[in-house]
């Protein structure tokens, strides 16, 4: 971290400014009346893959605080209630927990556990939600946080 903010710091121009964001492990998942039931499950399964997790995701998990705190410039603000709500498929809920780091980590572990752990979920949507097409759309919730920094003159 304090390399890449000395990198900040020296790139920027005089009054230039730097915006850092990444979504937070703050999901929720909406369909019908069963959205409670499909977030819980969502959420079983992010917690099942944490013990992947590397100390770079404690940073998202903090929604970016270690971030904001090295950011070198006084004039800094972390903004941590962006909601985005997200269409899509089931099938594209399981390819978003396949794009996380954590998730590729246990996929070199145990690749059989790996797959199994994302067809079983896709597997308890899919029954929550009384659907068979693995196409039927959702919607994430999912929470932002971003940190914007000004240089000084």
């Amino acid at each position: 971290m304090p390399k890449f903010m000395k990198e900040v710091d020296r790139v920027l121009k005089p009054h230039g400014c730097v915006a850092l964001s990444t979504y937070t492990t703050n999901f929720s998942m909406h369909y019908k009346d069963c959205s409670e039931r499909l977030t819980e499950i969502f959420t079983e399964t992010q917690d099942l893959l944490h013990k992947y997790a590397d100390e770079k995701v404690n940073l998202v998990i903090a929604e970016y605080k270690e971030v904001f705190e090295s950011v070198p410039f006084p004039d800094k603000k972390r903004v941590t209630q962006i909601l985005d709500r997200i269409p899509m498929s089931v099938s594209g809920v399981i390819g978003f927990f396949q794009s996380f780091s954590m998730y590729q980590a246990f996929l070199r572990s145990d690749p059989e556990g790996a797959k199994s752990l994302l067809q079983k979920t896709e597997q308890r949507f899919l029954e929550t939600m009384e659907v068979c097409s693995n196409e039927t759309q959702v919607e994430i919730w999912m929470r932002s946080a971003c940190i914007l920094g000004c240089k000084g003159p």
